[in-house]
């Protein structure tokens, strides 16, 4: 049984889709309305998806599932060897 307050989230799983290879990748878990570390791979483009598996309707726990994501930026990402890093707090 989960601890969280009624109505918030708790873990949240962050994915990546890379639209290079055409899969889906879980990089890291982080706790709502904190940030954690994702690295992209040079010249790939991303599509970053938190997914919360206790989401009403949510049967499966991925991001192929829209009832699962819980938030995604609204912007894809470019990998950039030579690039700055962007932080991204799930709320």
């Amino acid at each position: 049984m989960r601890s969280d307050p009624v109505g918030q989230p708790g873990e949240q799983r962050v994915w990546l889709f890379d639209f290079t290879t055409g899969h889906w990748s879980k990089e890291t878990t982080v706790d709502y309305q904190d940030t954690g570390d994702v690295s992209f791979d040079d010249g790939h483009l991303y599509w970053v998806a938190a997914v919360d598996d206790t989401t009403p309707l949510c049967d499966t726990g991925r991001p192929e599932e829209p009832a699962c994501v819980y938030a995604t930026p609204a912007r894809n990402f470019t990998g950039d060897n030579a690039g700055s890093t962007l932080p991204w707090t799930v709320t």
